[in-house]
């Protein structure tokens, strides 16, 4: 089952440029073992290969793949048969030996189902009577989690609020925050927890103090894999309308309303001297719901285009009984019981 893949287990060894007679004399083989990092997708499968230099056979001796001490066993292969004794509890009925090419002193441990227990550095060793030698080997462990979740939270003083959370990753996963233009944000604060399965779990706030931004977007990358997931939330006109204070400055038409006094027809409306402000003389006249259309007062000048806003500061017990609206120049109001009716758009 393993014929397959033997030609990516191991490349030639490359014999030392120098070697000393002291050394050939007292080891008289070298273990040689991958130069770089094997990587593995945790769910998925790893293979650990060992060398001899100069190639032998290596069917008679005795191999080990142990992990920070001698005792704690991955696999140990002994009298030509696996030994089951000595392996830790993590690996068992997970590990068997790769052994098709033994007689030329190449062999490895085939690890199915890769967890976050066995990231880190492995030792392998080769015995021949009183002589060993050893080489380490180092796997690492790789797993993409759930894709970002982003949302908006509570305003910030200054800005939106964005979070973005994922868990299931492995290593501890880079988190990138950019805008629609791709530029990366810089600050913003990130917590990692890790449950005790070992995966990470990852919360990213970034404050979007940009007034002009449409869109952020959460990235999720793993390390070691090279892969990430994102996600990318839009945010919205009413959150910027909120918290940005210049920001309907940006979007609309500021307007000031000058009001028009030929236009009250109720005399518990007034109107102050430089027409800027309404009250009631009497204001337990007012009930909104029914008087509201004969209490209105019209503003002079007209809107013909363009996206326009108001600002209306509210005072005394009126805070809940007031509206703001738009109307058509052609509609008359001549008396009282000609009350300001449809076609009238409010804003209250």
């Amino acid at each position: 089952m393993f014929s397959s893949v033997q030609g990516s287990l191991w490349a030639q060894p490359v014999a030392p440029s120098v070697l000393s007679p002291v050394s050939l004399s007292t080891a008289m083989f070298q273990v040689i073992g991958p130069s770089k990092p094997i990587v593995a997708v945790l769910g998925g499968d790893a293979i650990l290969p060992c060398s001899l230099w100069p190639p032998m056979n290596a069917e008679d001796m005795e191999l080990r793949w142990v992990r920070s001490t001698f005792t704690k066993a991955v696999l140990v292969y002994q009298n030509g048969q696996e030994l089951d004794k000595e392996q830790l509890p993590q690996y068992a009925g997970r590990t068997s030996l790769v052994r098709d090419f033994l007689s030329r002193g190449q062999a490895a441990v085939y690890i199915q189902n890769i967890q976050v227990s066995d990231n880190g550095k492995y030792t392998c060793l080769f015995k021949q009577g009183i002589l060993s030698d050893e080489a380490i080997l180092e796997l690492q462990v790789a797993g993409l989690g759930s894709a970002p979740q982003v949302h908006i939270e509570g305003p910030e003083k200054d800005g939106v609020h964005v979070v973005c959370k994922a868990s299931g990753w492995f290593p501890e996963p880079q988190v990138q925050w950019r805008d629609a233009r791709g530029e990366k944000f810089l600050e913003f604060s990130e917590a990692h927890t890790q449950d005790a399965a070992g995966l990470f779990s990852v919360e990213a706030a970034l404050v979007v103090r940009d007034s002009s931004a449409e869109d952020v977007t959460c990235s999720i990358l793993n390390p070691i894999l090279g892969q990430e997931k994102v996600m990318t939330i839009p945010i919205p006109a009413w959150r910027k309308a909120q918290l940005y204070a210049d920001w309907r400055k940006e979007e609309f038409q500021a307007l000031s309303a000058t009001l028009d006094s030929s236009s009250v027809i109720h005399n518990n409306v007034l109107i102050s001297p430089e027409r800027t402000s309404v009250t009631f003389r009497d204001k337990n006249f007012c009930d909104f719901n029914h008087s509201w259309k004969y209490t209105a007062v019209r503003g002079l000048e007209r809107i013909t285009s363009g996206r326009c806003y108001w600002e209306v500061e509210i005072k005394g017990d009126m805070r809940n009984e007031w509206g703001l609206g738009v109307y058509q120049m052609n509609q008359k109001r001549e008396s009282e019981d000609e009350g300001l009716d449809s076609p009238f758009v409010s804003t209250r």
